[in-house]
């Protein structure tokens, strides 16, 4: 993951009950497609229920 740290992305799976290793894999699946992904985005998308 080149745009979340492990402590961003456990900070978000905990506020909006994820799965940190659901989420992990999600952004590594979106960055082997090519779409760049930051903190905020991933924030973003969990906050919506676009995941």
């Amino acid at each position: 993951m080149k745009n979340i740290t492990k402590k961003e992305l456990n900070r978000i799976a905990k506020e909006y009950g994820y799965d940190p290793q659901y989420l992990e894999d999600q952004v590594l699946d979106w960055e082997s497609d090519g779409i760049r992904v930051d903190a905020q985005d991933l924030e973003d998308y969990c906050a919506n229920g676009d995941i």
